[in-house]
């Protein structure tokens, strides 16, 4: 009997890991198409809303985002990263169950970013003050943000540019996010790599 129990939890894990397997290669195709869709949405939103460039796709959990970061930021233009990054979790549209941890400028290795030869899913971002990620507790869901406070006078659309071309869409194993939403408001900057839709996973 214990050796059928065995033989059975065996063939579970390897059938789990084939599937994750199956799983990351349609990911990497279906990313592929998702970021031409993407860019073709960007194009038409950029031409028809000329005042908010960086907004997402309506309707997406991207835009969803996206809006309550700009409406906490606007009650609430003087607090830091950290304080921006709890009041976003505890909205009732982010449905992970979240923690914030504050980030210190060129020391805190940042998860969803390549090195600058594009091989480390966990690396060192520079170019801000401060900062702070929210992400889910359980790291498998394709969700994860953050908020940079940056120095006045800093170059900031270099500083998104270098955090968008060093993005990976895939840091987790299995999940891949569908959206990359960026926003600046004030010397904070919001970027969040997302699913399209909270049942997206």
């Amino acid at each position: 009997m214990k050796h059928i129990a065995l033989f059975m939890a065996v063939l579970l894990l390897t059938l789990s890991f084939v599937s994750c397997r199956g799983n990351a290669g349609n990911g990497e195709e279906t990313g592929a198409d998702t970021t031409t869709e993407a860019t073709t949405t960007e194009e038409v939103t950029t031409e028809a809303v000329t005042e908010d460039a960086n907004a997402p796709e309506a309707g997406t959990f991207g835009a969803t985002v996206y809006d309550d970061f700009r409406a906490i930021y606007s009650e609430n233009s003087t607090a830091t990263a950290e304080e921006l990054a709890n009041l976003m979790i505890a909205t009732e549209h982010i449905p992970y169950m979240m923690v914030v941890m504050p980030i210190e400028a060129g020391v805190s290795y940042l998860n969803g970013f390549k090195d600058q030869d594009g091989d480390d899913p966990t690396t060192l971002i520079t170019g801000y003050k401060e900062g702070a990620v929210f992400a889910p507790m359980i790291g498998v869901a394709p969700f994860i943000g953050y908020i940079f406070t940056m120095e006045d006078g800093a170059d900031v659309d270099a500083f998104v540019a270098g955090l968008k071309e060093r993005a990976d869409m895939r840091w987790n194993i299995c999940t891949e996010a569908d959206q990359m939403i960026v926003d600046v408001q004030g010397n904070q900057v919001l970027f969040v790599m997302c699913p399209i839709s909270v049942n997206a996973e």
